[in-house]
């Protein structure tokens, strides 16, 4: 058989086709790997999703944690009350529970009290309690303790009736019903009961009035000046929202 010479160019073309047919196979299955590579990872990106969603808004923890942080609010954004020197005390309110800081107003021009949650929720809204409703029992100061929980705490502030998200309600009052219409309370909880310090919103039912007690918690001069033996004296700017307290 005579000898065939083949040239490069052709020579070339040989190899270019004996090596597509590889090239093709594991251009197929890097594609097939990477595919079913993208849905395992958008399957796990759901699964954390779901989890972050539970974990976020679902949980007991992040609802406390949820309060907390609103009632802290309180003393981070600026909402202005004048007390200036020059201001007159409001006839209206009752001057025998004010404290001195309102009846003989401090040197500075006004007090800033701090306002975040613009819905309100868990007793944070600044909206003046006047007049205050005769079906509320407690008083922002007064040191209580959990009925069913046993922790003890003092009120920072109060709602008519329950503010707070549908699906917190949901959670937490159960089948209850009456607890949405009784006035509920911002609790600062002592930290000796609750190691995290937390802020609790709390049915008037499941609360009872202790004497002689103090509050360890580490924001509580946040909202008052002292304790007088029987309860804590607001600051200035929380006796503005809560006046007849």
């Amino acid at each position: 058989m005579p000898g065939v010479q083949i040239t490069r160019l052709q020579a070339l073309q040989l190899l270019l086709i004996f090596a597509a047919v590889p090239a093709q196979y594991l251009l197929s299955e890097y594609s097939g790997t990477t595919r079913e590579r993208i849905r395992s990872q958008s399957v796990l990106n759901l699964i954390e999703t779901v989890k972050e969603f539970s974990n976020n808004y679902l949980s007991v923890s992040s609802w406390r944690s949820w309060i907390h942080s609103s009632v802290k609010a309180i003393l981070t954004t600026p909402f202005t009350v004048k007390i200036g020197k020059h201001e007159k005390t409001p006839t209206h309110l009752p001057h025998k529970k004010l404290p001195k800081q309102i009846v003989q107003p401090e040197s500075v021009a006004e007090e800033v009290f701090s306002f975040r949650n613009s819905y309100g929720l868990f007793a944070t809204s600044s909206t003046p309690r006047v007049p205050r409703p005769k079906k509320v029992k407690y008083r922002v100061g007064q040191v209580i303790k959990h009925k069913l929980y046993g922790y003890r705490g003092v009120i920072v502030g109060w709602d008519d009736h329950c503010k707070a998200p549908d699906l917190w309600i949901r959670r937490m009052h159960g089948d209850r019903p009456t607890w949405q219409t009784q006035p509920n309370y911002a609790i600062l909880v002592d930290e000796r009961d609750r190691k995290d310090s937390q802020t609790t919103y709390v049915v008037e039912e499941n609360i009872e009035v202790v004497r002689n007690t103090r509050i360890k918690h580490k924001q509580i001069y946040d909202y008052f000046d002292e304790y007088d033996g029987a309860q804590y004296l607001m600051r200035p700017a929380l006796q503005e929202v809560y006046p007849y307290d």
